[in-house]
């Protein structure tokens, strides 16, 4: 799974290559925000997207600084927060084949965190690539909220693969930068197994640039502000005996 993830200003470059990709550089300028370095579920984070405005019908790439990590439709009952859509149920699941038909993302991130059980406690580590950032797969819904609407999304997970897979069995489903525009296109898929079948290439040529660090068990403790603003939570950890 992926229940952790950092972001700083590095997101801005990332969000940067997003829109001129999408042929609209004029969409985006980078912004001052506060970096995160230990996203949780149901906090508030940034997702990519592109959408047909309403009025113009034009195509444009839109950032969602305040998406919600938590995807749930107002029809959904259980109260435990949807934050991660396997790839394996993307095609027969009701809670997640309609958005991956047709309102997929991209969550882009730094890295993310796992933990791995070292002598019966367990580790927090964090997971990456020597990129400047990541690009997960991901889906989201549209929810009315009184006057307003919440965008809330979910993080697609696939088998681990290489390092990542020495940490935890699951992993994020990454995009490369030639997929993107395909990713992000609002069209209805045609064929939804042939989007499984490039997540799963994708992912798997990403999975092989990723390298793992040992962390500070301070990433435990999503409350305290001093903990998810805190670059020092990325410093590699000795955990040796």
């Amino acid at each position: 799974m992926c229940g952790r993830y950092a972001i700083d200003s590095k997101v801005n470059e990332a969000i940067t290559a997003y829109v001129h990709a999408g042929g609209r550089p004029q969409d985006w300028r980078p912004s001052d925000w506060d970096a995160n370095y230990n996203v949780a579920p149901t906090n508030t984070s940034v997702i990519v997207r592109d959408r047909v405005d309403d009025d113009s019908g034009e195509l444009r790439r839109e950032v969602d600084w305040d998406a919600t990590w938590d995807f749930r439709p107002p029809w959904l009952k259980t109260p435990a927060p949807q934050i991660n859509a396997r790839i394996e149920n993307l095609t027969s699941s009701n809670l997640w084949k309609k958005a991956f038909i047709g309102r997929r993302a991209i969550v882009p991130m730094l890295g993310y965190y796992e933990w791995k059980t070292i002598a019966g406690k367990k580790q927090p580590y964090f997971i990456h690539s020597p990129a400047d950032f990541l690009s997960a797969a991901g889906i989201y819904v549209p929810v009315k909220t009184g006057d307003d609407w919440d965008v809330r999304f979910a993080i697609i997970t696939r088998e681990a693969r290489d390092s990542s897979g020495e940490i935890h069995d699951r992993m994020p489903a990454f995009l490369t930068p030639d997929t993107w525009d395909a990713w992000l296109s609002p069209t209805d898929l045609e064929d939804p197994s042939e989007t499984v079948d490039m997540l799963m290439a994708t992912s798997e040529t990403v999975a092989s640039t990723i390298t793992t660090f040992p962390v500070s068990k301070a990433i435990n403790n999503v409350r305290a502000r001093p903990v998810w603003d805190d670059p020092a939570l990325l410093d590699p950890v000795d955990v040796s005996d």
